[in-house]
């Protein structure tokens, strides 16, 4: 069994690796070597900052699959979560075409979500990460819990649920 602190070590060295591989220059690849983030907190916050720096469509989508999957009590399918993210508070019908493409999930994400294709789950990159969202979800998602909140019930308002 690894130990806990050396898997932390193992992950940031990849989420490291990561940042580096991104860079298109020897500048950049040099100033992204003296602004490595050492610790795990540091490695997500700097990936949250360029999910955010993402067009805004693409960062709103990344920051409510983060939400749903920071809130969700088990892991959510595939299905569930695309169509978790495509709710339209108020909406009295489901819109097909606002349900993202499953690349798009793990895209937008930047390496923070995988999907089990054996599974066909979504899940977050680490359980450290799970812990970063938690501690973090009032400043992340400061209205996190009230918008699933009403997109639960929005989703249970859809026409199609009303005949019974």
């Amino acid at each position: 069994m690894i130990p806990a602190d050396l898997g932390y070590r193992f992950l940031i060295a990849v989420l490291q690796m990561q940042q580096l591989l991104d860079q298109t220059t020897v500048s950049a690849l040099k100033e992204a070597l003296r602004e490595m983030p050492v610790s795990l907190h540091k490695v997500y916050d700097g990936i949250l900052q360029k999910i955010r720096e993402q067009s805004s469509n693409r960062s709103s989508l990344a920051m409510r699959i983060l939400m749903w999957l920071s809130y969700a009590e088990r892991p959510l399918t595939v299905s569930e979560l695309q169509h978790a993210v495509a709710i339209s508070i108020g909406d009295s019908d489901p819109d097909p075409e606002r349900v993202p493409p499953v690349r798009l999930l793990e895209d937008v994400c930047m390496d923070l979500v995988s999907i089990d294709r054996d599974r066909n789950i979504v899940l977050l990159a680490h359980a450290s990460l799970s812990h970063y969202l938690k501690d973090l979800r009032d400043d992340l998602f400061p209205e996190g819990a009230r918008n699933m909140a009403f997109s639960c019930l929005t989703y249970l308002r859809y026409s199609e649920f009303s005949s019974g």
